[in-house]
């Protein structure tokens, strides 16, 4: 089986390659980026935030999980909307090379400014550039797979945390002011988010690619609403970490949103049952 992986060396990427090495170890991975992660695999460059490109025909990959994306955290960079052609490209040749399943990652951001559980099949009223090229790429994606027999998962990704942790990150952040011996201010407490382990997310992306016939958008969360202040406080506690907080002083009420999980556990219990 040959697997082929974009974004490899970001956070998600780099779980999901150690995650399948544990579970698939026979299978073959070739890398799709400007570098090679490392290891045994071989790398096809591709480098979205330049445009520059490269061909994949006769790779024949058995399944894909596209993950890669620049300007991040740059939302509102002209730069997420000049590398969209790119992975456009990308995922029309995957496709006409022979892929029939192909993972890719969306956003929780599509949603917008909502409140409260989101569904897949909800409104999408993205604000940010980035949420914007998302769903274009997505119409794309939906354009290919509708004329065709292959299928898709879109897996609209929440808020990850884990080890090793990107340092614009909350819990990036919160382990460099602890590591610096300093204060860590919360500008937005009451926000709800949900967060998801990052050994989770990369189980789901996984079992729903590689053990189902699901095709679609599925949320990838954990269907457990919190604070901003409360999820901050935990990780405190949970790591043990040792520095003063202070938060902002305003609108008390709490506002956001969170994944409905229906869809996604439907899909899991499928797997259960099989």
């Amino acid at each position: 089986m040959r697997i082929g992986i974009s974004g490899a060396s970001g956070f998600i990427g780099r779980n999901l390659v150690n995650n399948l090495e544990k579970s698939f170890p026979d299978y073959e991975i070739i890398t799709i980026g400007r570098s090679s992660v490392g290891g045994n695999y071989r790398n096809i460059f591709w480098d979205f935030g330049t445009g520059n490109v490269n061909s994949i025909s006769g790779n024949n990959f058995d399944f894909f999980f596209h993950l890669g994306w620049s300007g991040i955290p740059e939302y509102e960079s002209k730069i997420q909307l000049e590398q969209l052609e790119s992975h456009k490209e990308l995922i029309s040749q995957l496709y006409n090379d022979g892929t029939k399943r192909v993972f890719v990652s969306g956003t929780c951001f599509e949603y917008g400014r909502r409140e409260g559980a989101v569904k897949e099949s909800d409104d999408c009223f993205p604000e940010s550039l980035y949420a914007q090229s998302k769903l274009q790429l997505l119409s794309h994606i939906r354009e290919i797979c509708d004329s065709s027999s292959t299928s898709f998962v879109w897996g609209r990704i929440f808020y990850v945390y884990g080890e090793n942790q990107p340092s614009h990150t909350l819990l990036g952040s919160l382990i460099n002011a602890n590591n610096n011996s300093q204060p860590f201010h919360i500008s937005k407490p009451a926000k709800i988010v949900d967060y998801l382990n990052i050994e989770n997310l990369s189980k789901l992306i996984l079992d729903i690619t590689l053990l189902t016939s699901f095709s679609g958008v599925v949320n990838l969360g954990s269907g457990m609403p919190i604070t901003v202040s409360k999820q901050t406080r935990r990780w405190i506690e949970d790591l043990n970490l040792d520095l003063r907080i202070t938060e902002s002083v305003g609108n008390a009420a709490s506002e956001g949103f969170w994944s409905d999980r229906s869809l996604l556990d439907s899909v899991l219990c499928a797997i259960e049952e099989s």
